[in-house]
């Protein structure tokens, strides 16, 4: 895969450094390099992001990525990665990214994907595919909760689906339960909420999100998420980002 041209580059700079972030979660990163440089061009931008973490699965090309302001504390992999569909044996693609950092005494784990995409295949049902690996991601976040229900536990990604899909409320969870992930709203400055924009079917979705557990909802700051759309985000990515802020109930920031 090429590498995107200097002035994508650079709008992704932009655009990331806007809101001084304190954590980064990145989909479909090249190399172990390419995060690396992302990583030193934020730096260059005056957003200092020392820590990081690069994932991946079956994928060579697309891979996960998180950059942090906070220590990582802990890394883990998923159990599972594969999934039958009528006898085959398929693998995720992009693989579950998880990482846990360390902030102000507290500890945030984050759980990154990046599913299926819309295209269509020769040899499986796109959706088919999608829904399998949110069947994966949801199976992994049990495991998590089983472990500790008390999770301060972040979920979130390019799940190429929309909120009413069933990828995604295999995601969630059923509405009420206690491990239920609370997708974030989030707008634009024009109050719009679509990340993504499908130019070949003409196709504006929301299809980014950021969930949280019931153990950190109470920490994040529902008003204040947002779609970033800074001039210039279409030269950066399809996808416009989402940022979440989180305040600890006893901390200002």
């Amino acid at each position: 895969k090429r590498s995107k041209p200097e002035e994508e580059k650079a709008a992704v700079i932009s655009l990331l450094k806007g809101p001084v972030p304190d954590v980064v979660g990145l989909c479909e990163i090249g190399t172990a390099e390419d995060l690396a440089e992302i990583q030193q061009r934020l730096r260059d931008a005056g957003v200092e992001l020392p820590h990081s973490h690069y994932s991946g699965g079956s994928d060579p090309v697309r891979h996960l990525g998180l950059l942090s302001r906070f220590p990582i504390v802990q890394t883990e992999r998923p159990n599972d990665t594969e999934y039958k569909i009528r006898g085959k044996t398929f693998s995720m693609n992009r693989g579950i990214l998880d990482v846990t950092v360390e902030a102000g005494g507290r500890r945030y784990r984050f759980v990154g994907a990046h599913l299926k995409s819309k295209r269509e295949m020769e040899n499986a049902d796109q959706e088919e595919i999608r829904q399998a690996e949110a069947r994966l991601l949801r199976q992994h976040v049990d495991g998590i909760f089983t472990r500790n229900p008390q999770e301060r536990l972040v979920v979130y990604g390019d799940f190429n689906d929309t909120r009413a899909s069933d990828s995604l409320k295999i995601i969630t969870g059923t509405y009420g339960q206690a491990d239920y992930l609370t997708p974030l709203p989030a707008e634009d400055r024009s109050g719009t909420s679509w990340t993504h924009f499908w130019d070949l079917h003409d196709v504006y979705a929301r299809i980014d999100f950021i969930t949280v557990s019931r153990a950190l909802k109470t920490e994040a700051d529902f008003q204040s998420a947002r779609i970033l759309d800074d001039k210039g985000w279409d030269r950066a990515s399809d996808h416009r980002p989402v940022l979440a802020i989180f305040r600890a109930k006893d901390s200002s920031r």
